[in-house]
């Protein structure tokens, strides 16, 4: 399994070194190899730097940390890398999100009224995933 450093992670995401060190000590984003000490390295597979592009745009649409590591993490619970879209809905009294992960044809054949679920539906959020990848991908070419 190929796996990518902090600085690496810092040149994909485009993030100051700082701010991803924070995001890791707090809990927000998880590494593949976690440091052991001080002079160890941190390591990131391919899904963390998934998972991670993914909690930086929550954070860019106005997420808390909190609320973009809830979301991240209910993702990384399931084999997102075949999947095509993370829908992330909100409803009144909900504590965490609730995240789906569908198939393009499946995403295309499900009503609005289902993805909303009733009058309880706060808001929602629809990631590409597949849009994801491609980009971390990219972004790994040119390093």
């Amino acid at each position: 399994m190929e796996t990518f450093s902090t600085t690496d992670v810092v040149k994909i995401l485009d993030v100051k070194y700082p701010r991803l060190r924070e995001w890791i000590d707090r809990g927000y984003l998880t590494p593949f190899v976690k440091p052991e000490g001080s002079g160890s390295r941190t390591l990131f597979s391919f899904k963390d730097l998934c998972l991670a592009k993914v909690f930086l745009y929550l954070i860019n649409m106005g997420y808390s940390r909190n609320e973009a590591s809830d979301c991240v993490n209910a993702i990384a619970t399931v084999d997102f890398v075949v999947k095509d879209f993370a829908v992330i809905t909100y409803h009144v009294g909900d504590i965490k999100p609730k995240t789906a992960l569908i198939n393009k044809e499946t995403f295309e054949g499900v009503p609005g009224s289902i993805l909303m679920g009733g009058n309880r539906f706060k808001g929602a959020v629809i990631i590409n995933l597949a849009e994801v990848r491609r980009d971390i991908e990219s972004c790994i070419e040119a390093l």
